[in-house]
C-alpha cells in the first residue's frame, strides 16, 4: 500500500490517554427470539505485545498490525480502510471500520444483507423489497455503510466488516 502513494505520511503514535490497550468488540447474547449485542472490551494484542517486547515497535509497524486487524487480512478492506484514513498524519487508533451506533433492526439488516451480497444495486430494486427504503437507507448511510449515488446504493469497501457482523448478528442469510 504504501508503494501506491508518493508521499508517505508521517506515522505518530497513539497519544497514551486515548487507552491504546483497550479494545471494543461486540457479542451477541441471544435467547430463543431475542437478542442484544453487548460492547466486552479486550485486551488489544498488540498494545500488549507493544508493553512487554523487548524491542519498542514504530508507529508504522502498529499502524499496519491494527489495519490487519480490523481488515480481517481482507487486502480490498486494508486498502479502503488505509485510503480513507490517511492524511498528513497517521496514528494506529485512526485505523478503524465504521459501525452502527446501535443494533440495525431486520429491516435494515437484510438491506444492508443484500448490498453486501451484491456490493452495488439499484434503488429501484431495493424499493420492491424493502418498504421504508429512504429510512433504511438514510440509517445505513449516517452509519457510513453504503452510499447512494445516482440512484445506486453501493457498499462502503471499508464497512465490509462491520456490514457482515451486523447482518450475522440479526441472523440474516
Amino acid at each position: 500500500m504504501l508503494d501506491r502513494d508518493d508521499e508517505l505520511p508521517a506515522f505518530v503514535e497513539d497519544d497514551p490517554e486515548r487507552g491504546g490497550l483497550v479494545v471494543a468488540t461486540r457479542h451477541e447474547i441471544g435467547w430463543r427470539d431475542w437478542s442484544v449485542s453487548v460492547p466486552v472490551p479486550m485486551l488489544s494484542p498488540v498494545g500488549i505485545r507493544d508493553l512487554f517486547s523487548d524491542r519498542n515497535l514504530g508507529p508504522k509497524d502498529v499502524t499496519f498490525s491494527r489495519l490487519a486487524a480490523v481488515s480481517n487480512g481482507n487486502l480490498g478492506v486494508a486498502t479502503a480502510i488505509w485510503e480513507a484514513r490517511k492524511g498528513s498524519e497517521v496514528r494506529p487508533s485512526d485505523m478503524t471500520v465504521p459501525e452502527p451506533d446501535r443494533d440495525l433492526n431486520r429491516e435494515e439488516a437484510f438491506c444492508l444483507r443484500i448490498v453486501l451480497a451484491k456490493e452495488r444495486v439499484k434503488r429501484e430494486q431495493l424499493s420492491t423489497i424493502i418498504d421504508t427504503l429512504d429510512r433504511v437507507l438514510g440509517r445505513l448511510s449516517r452509519a457510513g455503510l453504503v452510499t447512494v449515488e445516482d440512484d445506486i446504493v453501493e457498499l462502503v469497501p471499508a464497512a465490509v466488516p462491520a456490514a457482515a457482523t451486523a447482518t450475522e448478528r440479526g441472523r440474516i442469510l
